[in-house]
């Protein structure tokens, strides 16, 4: 019963996203899920590792990079699990094919990893810079959802589900390992 009610709302929201399709959105859409792929989301958090490795509390930086590189493994992990089939033409208009499995979104996971980071780590700058990192973040982590289900390449709850997981991994590296991390330095 729960099932079929996630999956009507799946496709509700499905179709109300795709109800609007001009060629500029669509446009859009595909720019914002092939920037915000985790292709290109590791490599610009690899450039933000860079800037913030000056900082003075670059050990923690550079633990919840590895962090985010852990995190995608996620995706990679669960998809075969899980098994979940994407979403097929018919049911909603495919525009992007994709050979994986649907359930947890990759790129959902990896722009929440990324977003979750950003803003943890803008706290280092000036309150102007912070909110502008803070805004850029929120935007991305909205359109790269957004983009999935418009594209009909996920579900919402496929979406939901990778927010979360890379959600609940930032929160877990950044609070939990720095204390490891501070621990295994005063081994040393």
């Amino acid at each position: 019963m729960l099932t079929q009610l996630f999956q009507h709302i799946d496709l509700v929201v499905s179709q109300v996203l795709q109800s609007f399709q001009p060629s500029w959105l669509t446009d859009i859409a595909r720019h914002v899920s092939g920037v915000c792929a985790p292709r290109f989301v590791v490599p610009a958090l690899i450039v933000s590792l860079i800037v913030w490795w000056y900082s003075r509390q670059k050990h923690r930086e550079a633990i919840q990079f590895a962090a985010v590189l852990t995190g995608n493994i996620f995706s990679f992990i669960l998809k075969p699990l899980i098994e979940r089939p994407r979403p097929v033409d018919g049911v909603v208009r495919v525009m992007v094919y994709e050979p994986t499995y649907s359930f947890p979104s990759g790129h959902a996971l990896a722009i929440a990893l990324g977003a979750g980071f950003l803003w943890l780590w803008s706290n280092h700058f000036s309150r102007p810079v912070c909110w502008v990192i803070r805004l850029v973040a929120i935007v991305a982590f909205l359109a790269v959802g957004w983009s999935r289900i418009y594209l009909g390449a996920h579900w919402l709850s496929d979406v939901v589900a990778g927010y979360a997981i890379g959600l609940l991994w930032v929160g877990a590296v950044w609070l939990y390992w720095p204390k490891v991390l501070a621990r295994t330095l005063k081994k040393i």
